[in-house]
């Protein structure tokens, strides 16, 4: 049987691995990962993905408590620090659809 961090992983945590390293190699210009920390699978697997990338990636975890619009809210609190890095939100949830962000940025701080 094989050892190692990974095999301690519930399977959905070891999805949210494979997603976020996924996301990291299609991604290449992205310096900040924010996401959401809900049952922390999706939090965890963006850490392991970014640790295991060749790059350095800053990975920030927000409570999510059932929002998906918890990580856009935190790099609008964090934007001073988060000025001149590439950030991608990590959006996630039953209630975020393509539509409901699509309306979050276009009324948020975001639009340039």
């Amino acid at each position: 049987m094989a050892t190692g961090p990974a095999t301690a992983l519930a399977p959905p945590a070891l999805g949210d691995v494979r997603a976020a390293r996924a996301f990291i190699a299609s991604h290449p210009e992205v310096d900040v990962l924010i996401v959401p920390v809900g049952g922390g699978s999706g939090a965890a697997g963006a850490s392991i993905a970014a640790t295991a990338s060749d790059r350095r990636i800053e990975v920030i975890g927000v409570q999510s408590e059932g929002a998906s619009a918890a990580p856009t809210a935190a790099a609008w609190k964090l934007r001073e620090r988060l000025r001149g890095k590439r950030v991608a939100l990590w959006v996630s949830g039953a209630n975020a659809t393509a539509a409901s962000i699509e309306a979050a940025l276009a009324a948020g701080p975001f639009v340039a």
